[in-house]
């Protein structure tokens, strides 16, 4: 059954608070200090888990009874003291007058009893429910709850009076944009955790009130955020989440003492772009592009970059040493340690207007790869998200409209979808074609040919404990089918399941019971045409104050760019909404995501979202259950292995390769040579991600032993410009020194069968002919390689480059390194142009962070030629 929406009752009608007033009034205290103080705090109407928040009170109180007794705000804390001891004191008989939510306990660890109860409606209320869990620093936490309701009370008293509180109703918070509690109250729920220590300490709440709102900033320049490093780091993500959440509590408490204005926020830190988000090593900042572009190179020190013809050798002398190879400008790739040559006497001259165009793609690169600004750039500000989300909000509760004429009706409409839009990610066209469904959620035909995208729809999945969207997967459109074993593979699923953390389920049920229908597959939930829809859309734009910048085709958007910022690879966003993107329609081809971690991440941005565009959630994002067979499932790329299998194969390969074995045939020596090849090609093609191509393998004289890198060139024109480079781990050099030496044992042999009169130059690999009755060699190729594949894994050549991405991805390696393994680039973002921002070094210490763990795992080891013997290099 879907959750019912909560009532909310004005505290001058609630039992609780009456009831409450006059237990006190018969104490004898003041029903006006009582009133008051519910009001300052924001007190919820059914005052659920009051007796553990009067014993914090307590506490959190000494300090204001001390210092603060004559303040500006007027409370009178020594009186509130002494209701919330009276309400301890007294605990069960007002329990047993109000009711059990008077003293209501928590679920289990860290469980907030006003979680889906009003937590967002009531932020400092329920932030005084919690208490530090390291008792060391429990009275340092209670003095900054005591600064939080301090402000709290400035900024209630600024906007409302006590007369608005009591006969509030509403479902939004009574503090209410710009002045939101929300994210403040957050942040201090959440430096309740021991593990908070180092947030909470770098704050100096004994202080009085005004030094503190005056002082506060400081905190933000005493601490390293993590993610501002120009290290490349495994960024904590829940250290990262509550550092930013201090600058909430900052803007909040700076605000609500009057030292900033609500109008804006500003940002903090290092430089940041106009987006206030935290800033990343190659941050480019497009408001100043009639003067240039200003590019930080992740050193702290930014510099300026005038797009004009630059005089010879002056942007090469900006190019840092270590990011050798690069191109030279004629299309070659190479390795150098000297310093830049392009400033030396004799170098050849730089041509200034290709100069320009590298040094263009660099600021592209910067922009896409590191940032992805131009997704950011078109996108909507947290502000605009809010005002719309909310308008659409306000106007779905005026049921009125639903009986109003054809155009109050596709309004009313209109605001549910718009919210359907923001919090699923799909299109218009498929949210305006939603189907609801009960029970389990069943699965439709992948690949039917009745169907084309235009008759995709959104579905919501409706079952006992849980609602779910239901959202058609994008996938690859494969010209060719193919089938593939399926005890290797991972299980494909075309439809990716999202928890509705909004709540929305209810108000879809209550649009069809306004209307008199009951929820069915055949029941339609938007009644109106597209283009009445957009109209609507104009008119709730505009009533929310906002401009045209607000557009239907950016508010599809917003829920894609949040995800593509937040995971930084598109091809998450598009796997989630299912909704395609030119960017990632290579990349489609060679990732099969799991189905559950999507959903995950889904619920981590949607809760970011919603807390940094000041939204509520009607649902914890972290209870949402999803089944255990949708979890072992993937989407994306078929023909995408599992890791068992992978790791099965290897073994099975060493293991022939260990075998005890006879040479007394030539088919049993050519037998081992060609298993003992393909197994170098195999463990090289993991490794590098090399394509599918002839004669894989590469001489030792091309890597570059102190970085141990080489350049790939497995899909390029004679330009070399989509040349890679790639990484090699210690256990892949290591194979291909023993390759070389079982050649030179074959080499040393002179058998005839072993010459070919067709080869130019000495093959670096090779298999050799036995079964067809002919001798000789044979090029290793995905056709040559056909017989080893099918018992191998029984997929495609190119199989291990779908599965090393999936890897490498959910194994958290960030996404821009990923496409420099694969050689995945769009215009502009070639990881190694000469001006690209993506360093060779870090590249090689990302991977032998992330690649060499899983190759590991796989099996794949060092062997050496049973041929070879005690031969040394």
């Amino acid at each position: 059954m879907a959750k019912s929406a909560l009532t909310w009752v004005p505290p001058k009608d609630s039992k609780a608070h009456q009831i409450f007033i006059v237990k006190a009034v018969e104490a004898g205290f003041s029903a006006t200090v009582v009133r008051d103080f519910f009001y300052q705090i924001n007190a919820h109407p059914e005052l659920i888990s009051f007796v553990q928040i009067s014993r914090n009170l307590i506490d959190i109180l000494q300090l204001p009874c001390d210092e603060w007794q004559d303040n500006e705000a007027g409370i009178d804390f020594r009186a509130w003291q002494s209701l919330c001891q009276w309400a301890t004191e007294n605990a069960q008989s007002l329990t047993d007058a109000i009711g059990p939510s008077f003293d209501e306990r928590p679920k289990r660890h860290r469980h907030n009893p006003l979680l889906r109860k009003g937590v967002t409606r009531h932020p400092l209320y329920s932030a005084l429910w919690n208490v530090q869990e390291n008792p060391e620093l429990r009275s340092h936490y209670a003095a900054v709850q005591a600064q939080a309701l301090y402000a709290h009370a400035l900024a209630i008293q600024e906007a409302h009076t006590a007369e608005a509180y009591e006969s509030y109703d509403g479902d939004n918070p009574l503090l209410d944009s710009p002045r939101s509690a929300s994210a403040m109250g957050y942040t201090v729920r959440a430096l309740s955790y021991a593990v908070a220590e180092d947030e909470l300490l770098v704050l100096q709440p004994f202080v009085s009130p005004k030094t503190f709102g005056s002082e506060v900033r400081a905190c933000l320049w005493s601490m390293d955020f993590a993610g501002e490093s120009a290290e490349i780091l495994q960024v904590d993500k829940a250290k990262e989440k509550r550092q930013n959440g201090l600058r909430d509590l900052v803007y909040f408490v700076e605000r609500a003492h009057g030292n900033k204005s609500w109008a804006f926020r500003e940002s903090y830190g290092l430089k940041e772009g106009s987006g206030g988000g935290i800033a990343e090593p190659g941050h480019v900042d497009f408001q100043t592009m009639a003067s240039g572009l200003e590019v930080n190179l992740g050193t702290g020190v930014s510099d300026r970059f005038v797009p004009a013809l630059p005089p010879k050798g002056s942007i090469a002398g900006r190019l840092k040493v270590d990011e050798s190879p690069f191109d030279d400008g004629e299309g070659s790739y190479f390795f150098s340690d000297e310093e830049e040559s392009g400033t030396s006497d004799g170098a050849k001259a730089s041509n200034p207007t290709a100069s320009f165009l590298r040094a263009r793609n660099q600021a592209r690169h910067i922009a896409m790869a590191n940032q992805y600004l131009p997704w950011r750039y078109e996108s909507l500000t947290d502000q605009e998200i809010h005002n719309i989300a909310m308008a659409a909000s306000s106007y779905l509760n005026r049921p009125a409209l639903i009986s109003g004429s054809k155009q109050e009706k596709a309004f009313y409409e209109l605001a549910l979808l718009t919210l359907i839009v923001l919090w699923t990610g799909v299109s218009w066209g498929k949210a305006i074609r939603l189907r609801i469904q009960r029970g389990r959620f069943k699965r439709r035909k992948r690949c039917e040919e009745s169907e084309d995208l235009e008759e995709q729809y959104l579905r919501l999945s409706m079952s006992p404990g849980r609602n779910l969207w239901c959202i058609e997967s994008t996938y690859p459109e494969y010209k060719t089918q193919l089938k593939v074993p399926v005890e290797t593979t991972r299980p494909i699923f075309d439809y990716v399941l999202l928890p509705d953390l909004y709540g929305l389920t209810d108000r879809v049920l209550d649009l069809l019971k306004l209307r008199g229908k009951k929820p069915s597959p055949k029941a339609k939930v938007f009644t109106h045409s597209a283009k009445l829809y957009r109209k609507a859309f104009k008119k709730l734009v505009h009533d929310a104050g906002e401009s045209e910048r607000v557009t239907w085709g950016r508010w599809e958007k917003v829920m894609f760019d949040a995800i593509t910022a937040e995971t930084g690879d598109v091809v998450d966003a598009v796997a989630i909404t299912g909704e395609p993107h030119a960017l990632a329609q290579t990349k489609c081809f060679y990732y099969s995501p799991n189905a559950g971690d999507l959903t995950d991440r889904y619920v981590t941005v949607a809760t970011q979202l919603a807390k940094q565009a000041e939204l509520p959630l009607e649902v914890d994002g972290g209870s949402h259950f999803i089944g255990a067979e949708y979890r072992k499932g993937h989407v994306g790329s078929r023909a995408c292995a599992s890791k068992l299998a992978v790791m099965n194969a290897v073994s099975n390969l060493k293991a022939r390769l260990g075998a005890a074995r006879t040479y007394d045939q030539w088919s049993d020596f050519a037998e081992y040579h060609n298993v003992f090849t393909f197994y170098t090609v195999q463990m090289l093609a993991f490794a590098t991600g090399y394509r599918a191509v002839k004669t894989p393998l590469f001489s030792l004289e091309e890597i570059n032993g102190q970085l141990r890198l080489t350049a790939l060139s497995d899909k390029d024109n004679e330009q070399k410009r989509k040349t890679r480079l790639s990484y090699l781990p210690d256990m892949v050099l290591r194979q291909l020194e023993h390759y070389e030496l079982h050649l030179k044992v074959l080499e040393a042999s002179n058998d005839f069968r072993l010459k070919s009169q067709a080869e130019t130059e000495k093959e670096t690999c090779f298999f050799l002919r036995s079964a067809d009755g002919r001798d000789g060699k044979l090029v290793v190729s995905p056709k040559t390689m056909l017989r080893h594949l099918d018992e191998f894994l029984g997929l495609p050549a190119n199989a291990h480059r779908r599965f090393m991405r999936t890897e490498l991805r959910e194994a958290d390696c960030p996404p821009d390194y990923v496409n420099a393994f694969m050689g995945h680039a769009s215009f502009g973002e070639e990881p190694w142009s000469r001006y690209s921002s993506l360093s060779s070094r870090q590249y090689r210490d990302m991977m032998t962070r992330y690649l060499e763990p899983i190759m590991e795992e796989l099996g794949f080891t060092p062997v050496a030629s049973r041929l070879a013997g005690g031969v040394s290099r």
